[in-house]
């Protein structure tokens, strides 16, 4: 039997980012002279890629390029002080480790940021793989999916994410998909995109495994 896997989004999944990505993003806006953005605003965009944040600002590419190499270098700071994990992830995380899981993070984030949060963060303990676009196209595109579970060698698997684009790379990837609703979209977004449970936080998802059952499905 192929060995299980698990994957899991970062931003609204695994790690609460909104505070870090807001003061982030609206710090390099003031410092190239833009208008600040509302949190509602970016919160409606946190996990897709970055330049979503800066949209509503229509920017030719050079400027956009600057202020996204800004953004992510205020943002590598704020990692640097430390990453709040949402509560419940480290307990389940812990559990699914000690049961044979193989952990990966599979996001939208530039690799190198992505394996820079996990390794600056209790993550590092747990998880096995960390995957972020550069090489791979962002979801909802399953290709980032698709090569973890060729490197575990498994079609045993299932995503965990809190955004309609984790559970639609899900879908395309032929695994389950398990929303987590703490984030901007809704239960109901999830499971019409495909989720086949969503759950509102990790003590919840931790719960059902254990009174359900470990097993494939």
């Amino acid at each position: 039997m192929s060995q299980p896997a698990f994957l899991f989004d970062l931003d609204g999944t695994l790690v609460d980012s909104e505070k870090g990505i807001v003061l982030a993003v609206n710090s390099a806006r003031s410092e190239g002279g833009f208008q600040l953005a509302e949190p509602s605003f970016l919160r409606e965009r946190i996990g897709l890629p970055a330049e979503h944040l800066f949209e509503d600002l229509d920017l030719e590419s050079p400027q956009l390029t600057e202020i996204i190499l800004k953004f992510r270098e205020l943002l590598t700071l704020s990692i640097n002080e430390g990453t709040k994990i949402f509560p419940g992830v480290v307990e389940f995380l812990e559990d699914s480790k000690s049961r044979g899981y193989s952990l990966s993070v599979v996001t939208n984030k530039p690799a190198e940021l992505a394996q820079k949060l996990v390794l600056n963060s209790t993550l590092r303990d747990f998880i096995d793989l960390t995957i972020g676009v550069g090489e791979f196209p962002p979801k909802p595109k399953p290709h980032m999916l698709n090569y973890c579970m060729n490197y575990w060698k498994t079609k045993n698997a299932r995503m965990f994410g809190d955004r309609i684009e984790d559970m639609k790379a899900a879908t395309d990837s032929g695994i389950e998909g398990i929303g987590v609703a703490q984030g901007f979209h809704s239960e109901t977004d999830l499971l019409n995109s495909g989720a086949s449970k969503v759950f509102l936080n990790f003590y919840e998802i931790h719960k059902y495994f254990k009174d359900e059952g470990w097993g494939s499905k």
